[in-house]
């Protein structure tokens, strides 16, 4: 198997447990990878699993500003192709209707 269809499988398994399980111990732990990682590819993942956690889970306002931070430094990387997706959820999840 090659390296795409290895990290294909692992995606979806890890856009699985987040549809399924709440474990938002794992929060920093994303923000981290995200912010040190130096791979375009796998920020862009990152950012995936954040634009899923916050469609997904019931957010915190202290959760949800750690995830609007990274969202932040996604927009300032420009790297992902799903910052602006992450970044439509984010408005409509965290910022409370008029």
């Amino acid at each position: 198997m090659s390296n795409k269809v290895m990290s294909g499988y692992v995606d979806d398994c890890i856009i699985t447990l987040i549809r399924n399980a709440t474990f938002k111990t794992a929060i920093p732990i994303l923000i981290s990878e995200y912010q040190s990682s130096k791979a375009k590819l796998y920020r862009e993942r990152c950012l995936d699993y954040v634009n899923e956690i916050l469609v997904s889970w019931d957010i915190g306002d202290r959760d949800a500003d750690v995830l609007i931070d990274a969202i932040r430094q996604g927009l300032e990387d420009a790297a992902g192709a799903c910052v602006c997706v992450c970044v439509c959820v984010c408005v409509y999840t965290c910022v409370p209707a008029h």
